[in-house]
């Protein structure tokens, strides 16, 4: 059996829209991220967001909005500019804001930092080129749940 080039473009028009009508319909078809970090399944923490699981396109509105951490504490321990709305700023942001440092500022920093600010378990093995500025630990002295570990 041999399909001709009409019929051919006819069925591969149906298969291609066709599965993107019932993926949509299902609820299946995402085109954005839905910001919403994953949740701890066991130990204590469990049901609570992993801050392991923050990406760099989250905001701090996100985070402040996932895990509860104001924005004013956010703003002080990652040194972000005062003026602006902060909750807009992206995370992967502070790769270039401090590109200049000897270290690297970036997504790893503001998951310790959120782990640590929550009392959460985080991995420190997996993450050994991880670094907070010193007004983050003042932060997290001041107002952090960190555990005796940490």
């Amino acid at each position: 059996m041999r399909l001709k080039s009409i019929p051919l473009g006819i069925l591969i028009f149906f298969i291609l829209f066709g599965g993107i009508a019932f993926t949509s319909a299902m609820n299946w078809w995402q085109t954005e991220s839905s910001k919403i970090p994953a949740r701890y399944t066991e130990g204590e923490a469990a049901g609570q967001y992993n801050p392991a699981d923050i990406r760099g396109s989250y905001t701090f509105g996100d985070i402040n909005k996932n895990f509860g951490i104001p924005l004013t504490d956010l703003q002080a321990a990652f040194r972000l500019p005062a003026g602006g709305d902060v909750s807009t700023i992206k995370v992967n942001s502070l790769e270039t804001l401090y590109e200049g440092l000897t270290v690297e500022m970036g997504t790893g920093a503001v998951r310790l930092f959120t782990a640590f600010y929550l009392g959460l378990p985080y991995d420190l093995a997996s993450n050994e080129e991880t670094f907070l500025f010193p007004e983050a630990a003042a932060v997290l002295k001041t107002n952090g749940k960190m555990t005796a570990d940490q």
